[in-house]
């Protein structure tokens, strides 16, 4: 026992002294100790700086991360208190004259990029500033310089001497298009050869508080020099641009361009009337709102007159389009087919009572309205169709009457027939397709108790969208025959 005693203790001094000792522990090897030599130079900034770090405790860093979302709910309601403020002043505080909202080109850039295509428009009647939109010479001015005084007895009143002034050399010019209750013309240089223009600025216009420019080449400085003026706009609608100037315009118009130098506005004779502060108010009855539509228009030669009298062949033609237009806005089977499926009158009232239709009055109701319906679009589609057979026959036989009219008066009825034809087609199907419709739906009323609950909301939802479809149809028909397209009748 003695021995095994003195064995362990003997064992637990040597082992502990065997493992530590350099010469059996490979762990103190220095092979395996090369790269982990640390520079005395490092080893005495360890020791000077060696601090010790008590870990944060729980109560810590909740009120560390309470700390954290007080300060980010500050800085959101500090945001948020901006944004109010922004939109606040944008809706309050007017836009000083002398600060545009955007710096756009200089003065000098813009003058250098406009001033080459402001022409001067002379004919009988008087001079205007005009500009060339166009590389192959169509020039923008105003109307009332070259037309004939509206006696009520001319017919044509576009006149036929033009002369157009352009960089100190004279051109002659035709008018191609005439809107004269906005007072713009369209007139093209007929010599055949490159000129400069300034492009119309379709898309971003003028905005209030920005710079607008207007170029104008006044009667007698053809060879001197060009007039400018410019302002900062006050105020814009889809009519009308006005602007603040430090001098006066100049009595025979100008064109208006943008800080982009894009031409947005055609200035008028009696646009101008003192303001307050011995400033100008320069008001242009067009924007670029007007010519994103008109200007394609009136190079294409439309013609758009005040009181105009009319040719036999334009009372002809122009009376066809007002008869359909009337005929269809004065349908009361439209009316009635349109009514009669949307609004108060849809099916929502019945799809809510279906599922509580347990005799089958319901069904019966319903059916019967789908009839009803049914029998209301055939009539209401009858109606269209016979309107476009009417003006499809009409223009067959007023043939040599339309070739009589003006090219773009008849590019319009081109246009208008080709539709008609497409649409007579898809009105004579639908008035055949609603009289199968309403007898199907009479079927199924004598045998309202083999038709499912499914199949209602279907059709009800269908007729709905047919009635829907009517009224589109009498809208297009109406902005068809109506507005410029009758005007240049």
């Amino acid at each position: 026992m003695k021995k095994v005693t003195f064995l362990l203790v003997f064992g637990l001094i040597l082992v502990p002294t065997l493992v530590s000792a350099s010469w059996w522990n490979p762990l103190t090897w220095k092979v395996f100790h090369q790269n982990d030599t640390v520079s005395e130079e490092v080893e005495k900034i360890a020791s000077t700086t060696e601090e010790t770090f008590a870990l944060p405790t729980t109560d810590d860093l909740y009120r560390r991360i309470a700390e954290l979302e007080a300060k980010l709910e500050e800085a959101r309601v500090s945001l948020q208190k901006q944004a109010i403020i922004a939109s606040v002043i944008k809706k309050v505080v007017p836009v000083a004259p002398s600060s545009p909202v955007s710096s756009g080109l200089s003065e000098d850039t813009v003058s250098e990029k406009v001033k080459p295509a402001i022409v001067l428009v002379e004919t009988l009647v008087g001079s205007a500033s005009g500009v060339v939109i166009d590389s192959r010479g169509y020039v923008v001015t105003n109307a009332h310089v070259v037309l004939k005084p509206n006696t009520g007895v001319s017919i044509d009143r576009i006149l036929d001497d033009v002369t157009v002034f352009l960089s100190g050399k004279k051109y002659d010019a035709t008018v191609v298009g005439v809107d004269e209750s906005s007072d713009v013309a369209v007139v093209k240089m007929t010599k055949s050869t490159t000129y400069p223009y300034v492009k119309p600025n379709y898309d971003v216009g003028l905005s209030v508080g920005q710079k607008a420019y207007v170029f104008s080449m006044p009667v007698g400085s053809v060879t001197i020099g060009y007039g400018t003026v410019s302002g900062v706009v006050t105020k814009k609608s889809d009519a009308s641009i006005e602007i603040n100037t430090d001098k006066k315009p100049f009595d025979t118009g100008g064109a208006m361009v943008n800080d982009a130098g894009g031409f947005v506005g055609v200035a008028h004779n009696s646009s101008c009337k003192v303001l307050e502060e011995g400033k100008t108010c320069l008001k242009y009855t067009v924007t670029a709102d007007v010519f994103k539509s008109r200007i394609p228009k009136l190079i294409l030669g439309m013609q758009l007159f005040k009181n105009k009298k009319q040719t036999r062949e334009e009372r002809l033609v122009g009376g066809a389009l007002l008869g359909m237009y009337n005929n269809v806005k004065g349908s009361q089977a439209i009316d009635f087919g349109i009514a009669i499926a949307t609004g108060k009158n849809s099916f929502d009232d019945f799809n809510t009572k279906l599922g509580k239709d347990v005799d089958g009055h319901i069904t019966r109701l319903y059916l019967a309205k789908l009839v009803s319906v049914a029998d209301a679009l055939h009539k209401a589609s009858d109606v269209l169709k016979d309107q476009s057979y009417n003006l499809r026959t009409f223009l067959i036989n007023e043939n040599l009457t339309v070739s009589a009219l003006t090219d773009y008066q008849q590019s319009i009825i081109k246009g208008i027939q080709v539709e008609n034809e497409a649409k007579l087609k898809e009105y004579t199907a639908k008035v055949s397709f609603w009289s199968a419709q309403k007898n199907e739906y009479d079927s199924h009323l004598a045998n309202w108790a083999d038709v499912s609950q499914n199949y209602l909301l279907e059709e009800g939802a269908f007729v709905e969208s047919a009635a829907k479809y009517i009224l589109t149809e009498r809208e297009r028909i109406l902005n068809t025959f109506s507005g410029e397209n009758m005007d240049i009748f």
